[in-house]
């Protein structure tokens, strides 16, 4: 009996290894090398203020990168990653020392443009993410946000705008809340050159 067994699993070994022997004989091939795939950098970069009625302390710092692909610019589409600053004064519990926390927020958006006349702009959007904040224990608080929004831009020059970002932000456990903000927002493909 232990010999079938062991002939079994010489035939298999020989049969694995006759198959695998053709792609081992193969030519090796050269290939070219070929750039790396692009990097998508973002269209605008927006950052400002904003006023946050349940945030203590109410007022934040938001940044905003807003990117599109040539499908999207089309149909009049872009997306955008946001982040939100509050920087609080916190006590460490152990040892009662104070120092500056800071809490953010990460969103992803999707925003359709709806009105696009003369030097006006305005965008709806949908947007989704990760909220981190600091706790009196010195932990990290993690929740999910969601939110929609209208941003109004009003174009200054060629390469800065006026942005106006109205949010209705749901943060999990408490409800919706409405964050006002604005700002300054800079076209980077359009940016004057150094001089």
């Amino acid at each position: 009996m232990t010999t079938s067994h062991s002939t079994i699993r010489f035939a298999l070994c020989a049969a694995v290894a006759l198959c695998a022997l053709p792609l081992m004989m193969q030519a090796q091939t050269t290939t070219t090398p070929t750039a790396p795939a692009a990097v998508m950098l973002p269209a605008t970069f927006s950052v400002g203020g904003e006023f946050n009625q349940l945030a203590t302390p109410k007022g934040s710092a938001f940044m905003d990168f807003l990117y599109t692909t040539s499908s999207q610019n089309s149909i009049g589409m872009a997306n955008d990653t946001g982040v939100d600053l509050v920087v609080t004064k916190a006590k460490d519990a152990a040892t009662g020392t104070s120092f500056y926390a800071i809490n953010a927020e990460v969103n992803q958006c999707i925003d359709e443009k709806l009105i696009a006349t003369g030097k006006f702009r305005m965008y709806l959007g949908v947007c989704g993410g990760p909220s981190f904040a600091s706790t009196q224990t010195g932990g990290i608080s993690i929740s999910a946000t969601g939110s929609f929004k209208a941003v109004m831009t009003y174009r200054l020059n060629p390469w800065m705008s006026l942005v106006v970002p109205v949010r209705m932000n749901y943060i999990g456990g408490e409800g919706w809340n409405p964050i006002l903000a604005a700002g300054i927002s800079f076209d980077l493909k359009k940016l004057p050159a150094a001089k």
